[in-house]
């Protein structure tokens, strides 16, 4: 779960922007839309497994059970049926995992599998990880995740308090402790592949051709255009002086991702049509964290 100490880090303490991004991303929000979204259907694992596994590891596959579904998808182990029917029993209408017709796992697709839960790789038994898996995957009812987990995720209400809590924060960096590297591509950690997380581990499942960047990131890039127009000024971005008084030429067209984050910044703010009322951390000032100069 973020706290002020996350965020005091990444304000004053992160100087380049390719490390603030995947930073943000986990460290500073992540945990949120996990806990808010959260998982249902997933009690009966503890009823199953709490005295074969222990309540620590169980606790964990229930923190995880959030992006589990998601994250096996991705990697190609499972896909969604091609079609479930109106009166198709709620239980039967569920992802599709390789190895779950076959009597036992294959030694990879176990690892794989479990390695999206288990806590410790070091000791393991294979019988309660194989029972484990089958319920989680193949014959028990799969944990339905919540609506704070992928790219619909904005349509929840509970999505917007979340991310202009980033946004204040970064607008605030960008005017008291600005970036001395802009550079976009990121070498955070292993999961990134410069751009976007998994995009190195996914990018050989995905064809190339002359509209998408072969890989899983297309979206991520600096150049990347958003999906939807947004009502400019004409001249936005163009410039960094002083707005003139009077009625805006405005025009309707999509911004880039690198547009976007230069709205943050002091010389080109003016174009938003917000302002935020204050930067101030009264909560985190209790705590002993100065987030002021």
């Amino acid at each position: 779960w973020p706290n002020c100490a996350n965020h005091h880090y990444a304000l004053k303490s992160i100087t380049d922007y390719s490390d603030y991004m995947p930073y943000m991303a986990v460290s500073g929000h992540g945990g949120v839309h996990m806990l808010i979204g959260g998982t249902s259907r997933c009690r009966n694992w503890y009823d199953k497994f709490k005295d074969s596994v222990g309540l620590e590891q169980l606790t964990y596959l229930v923190y995880v059970s959030v992006p589990m579904l998601r994250d096996v998808w991705r990697s190609g182990l499972c896909e969604t049926p091609e079609y479930c029917s109106s009166d198709t029993p709620e239980g039967e209408c569920k992802m599709l995992c390789r190895g779950c017709d076959s009597e036992t796992f294959s030694k990879e697709q176990l690892t794989e599998y479990a390695g999206e839960f288990w806590l410790n790789k070091t000791d393991q038994n294979d019988l309660i990880l194989e029972q484990m898996v089958r319920e989680v995957y193949c014959t028990g009812e799969q944990a339905i995740m919540g609506d704070q987990i992928e790219g619909s995720s904005p349509v929840d209400i509970s999505f917007w308090p979340i991310h202009p809590t980033l946004e204040r924060l970064t607008v605030y960096k960008n005017m008291k402790f600005p970036f001395t590297n802009t550079t976009w591509y990121s070498t955070y950690d292993g999961e990134w592949n410069g751009i976007c997380r998994w995009g190195e581990t996914f990018a050989h499942d995905l064809p190339g051709n002359n509209t998408m960047k072969n890989d899983y990131c297309s979206g991520h890039y600096e150049d990347d255009l958003s999906a939807f127009e947004v009502v400019v000024p004409a001249d936005a971005l163009t410039r960094s002086t002083a707005l003139e008084e009077g009625p805006l030429d405005v025009v309707s067209r999509q911004l880039s991702n690198g547009d976007i984050m230069n709205l943050l910044t002091p010389g080109y703010t003016m174009y938003l049509p917000y302002v935020y009322d204050s930067f101030t951390w009264d909560h985190c000032e209790e705590l002993g964290f100065d987030f002021s100069l």
